[in-house]
């Protein structure tokens, strides 16, 4: 019975007539005419066809089942038979072309804009010539994309970056940002430090201000940096499928004029800056799924309530851009003239600070880990080539989180309240059930009465799990556990100021000074032991399974 359920190949594919090609030389024609060996031809791990396409002096790489590569088909075979081909052999073509790269051609990963492969980071330049920026701990170097290991697609609306030059300084930035303080720019310039390391989970970027207060202009000076696009202001998501639908076409997500934000999307913008998933069936016809995994820089203009987003709060760096006096605007068209003139300098500064980042890393060991401490990490380590203080990175990144922590709180009557709660004690501990009870004693009933106060022990259970992180770093920790059949909660006050004992890089004089750039005197000082932190130590990714979301149709072509 078992041998008459087997059905042989032959029952299938029938045997080709006498004289005919076999199928491997049938697919090798359609190679040959244009010049594609199998070398050139390779596939994702999610089965994406793709072609190496040499094209005068640099090569392409384009994805087969698009019209770019078909349309690139039929420049090779103009230009190999002085002909041009008919739809019909270009079609064919690429059907068999697709299968050798599926069946044949290697699997391989491809990368939008920046990807980091070993001890080097590349950036794609996005222009004609398929250069490629180079960044190691020795230095950095444009290169052709025939010298690297990175295979970067293009996608619509990318733009050219300029090429880097020597010799300038982060420092020119300043002059293009509307900033009330060195904090600031302290600030902005470490996330833009950031968003070139793709080893590290990305802080979300957020400019808060007035209307008039430069956060459009100032979003389009940071993603020219290092991501351009033509669509650089971009409104926010309707769902988080677009966003990871976004993701996988772009390096920097950027939306503006964002009147308020659904706590579904504030998950979602974490889960991207943090590294999360998104799972969808790919056809309502069907039960295949399509899984988007991606980890990307945000930059959020304008979000009115972020305050309640505790979560985005916690990863996020804030900036509070000040109102533009009509005395001190400048025209657009002017602030752009400008930019184009110092922005590969400023570039190339920038890979400068990667360059001396990858060269420290594994020097520094910071007394404390701050929340994204993998990204705090690498900014301290390339601060030798920043234009501010040895540790005033840290400071600014310190303050920051707590003056928002701080507006987190406020905006929360069960943080605020339970802070004062605390204020009088040292320890309290007991049911959800009595700490709500006891709570009532000092909330004014007018409190009480409004949606986001708790009305029962759960949502304040709920509550209090959010506010866990920020209660801490104002001095109260909460603790759990189960007695008998009651679940306990203590609070219990700390001190926020102990220190940890453990020596920071940051602060030792002798590291910074052996590092410099501007130094003359580079030796390193040997009695300074430093220790490399493991990535399980320090990791602030975003851990868990992918987000799994409703039934959604797929359109071929959009992934």
């Amino acid at each position: 019975m078992a041998e008459a359920a087997i059905v042989k190949t032959t029952q299938i594919f029938p045997k080709a007539d006498v004289g005919e090609k076999s199928l491997k030389e049938k697919m090798l024609k359609a190679q040959r005419l244009f010049g594609l060996e199998s070398s050139r031809l390779f596939h994702t791990p999610n089965n994406v066809p793709y072609a190496v396409i040499e094209v005068r002096n640099h090569f392409e790489i384009w994805p087969i089942r698009t019209e770019k590569f078909k349309l690139s088909l039929a420049h090779l075979f103009l230009q190999k038979t002085g002909k041009l081909p008919c739809k019909a052999d270009i079609k064919k073509a690429s059907e068999e072309l697709e299968w050798l790269a599926l069946l044949v051609g290697q699997k391989r990963e491809v990368f939008n804009r920046i990807v980091k492969l070993d001890d080097a980071i590349y950036v794609d330049l996005v222009n004609s010539e398929w250069e490629q920026v180079k960044i190691t701990a020795d230095g950095w170097k444009v290169i052709s994309g025939i010298d690297s290991p990175a295979r970067f697609i293009r996608t619509p609306g990318m733009l050219e970056l300029q090429k880097p030059i020597k010799g300038g300084s982060l420092k020119t930035l300043k002059n293009f940002l509307n900033i009330e303080n060195e904090e600031a720019f302290v600030l902005i310039t470490s996330w833009l430090l950031g968003a070139m390391n793709p080893d590290a989970p990305f802080p979300i970027l957020i400019l808060h201000g007035v209307q008039g207060s430069s956060k459009s202009t100032t979003i389009k000076i940071l993603r020219s940096c290092i991501d351009p696009s033509v669509s650089i202001l971009r409104t926010l998501p309707r769902s988080e499928r677009d966003l990871q639908i976004s993701a996988s076409k772009s390096w920097v997500q950027s939306f503006d004029n964002i009147s308020s934000l659904p706590q579904r999307m504030s998950d979602a913008f974490c889960r991207l800056s943090t590294g999360g998933g998104y799972a969808s069936r790919k056809l309502y016809t069907n039960d295949s799924e399509v899984i988007l995994n991606a980890m990307r820089p945000i930059i959020l203009g304008g979000i009115p309530n972020f305050e309640t987003q505790n979560d985005l709060v916690d990863r996020a760096i804030i900036v509070n851009l000040p109102h533009i006096t009509e005395e001190k605007r400048r025209l657009e068209s002017e602030i752009k003239d400008v930019w184009k003139r110092e922005m590969p300098s400023i570039f190339g500064a920038l890979c400068e600070a990667v360059s001396k980042a990858l060269g420290n890393l594994g020097k520094v060991k910071l007394e404390t880990l701050p929340r994204m401490a993998d990204f705090a990490r690498f900014v301290v380590a390339a601060e030798p080539a920043l234009p501010w203080d040895n540790g005033m990175f840290l400071k600014a990144y310190e303050s920051n989180r707590s003056e928002f922590i701080d507006i987190a709180l406020d905006a929360d009557p069960a943080g605020t309240f339970v802070l004062e709660f605390m204020d009088k004690r040292d320890e309290w501990s007991g049911t959800h059930s009595e700490l709500l009870e006891s709570l009532k004693n000092i909330v004014p009933k007018s409190i009480q009465r409004i949606k986001e106060w708790p009305k029962s022990p759960n949502s304040l259970s709920n509550r209090l799990m959010k506010l866990e992180a920020f209660l801490m770093k104002k001095g109260v920790k909460i603790e759990r556990e189960r007695r008998a059949d009651k679940r306990i909660i203590t609070l219990r006050k700390i001190d926020v100021n102990q220190p940890q004992g453990r020596q920071s890089c940051s602060d030792n004089k002798s590291f910074f000074k052996a590092n410099r750039t501007d130094q003359s005197d580079a030796a390193q000082d040997n009695s300074l032991e430093l220790r490399e932190v493991s990535e399980s130590e320090i990791s602030g990714g975003y851990q868990g399974e992918p987000a799994v979301i409703e039934d959604l149709a797929w359109e071929e072509g959009e992934i």
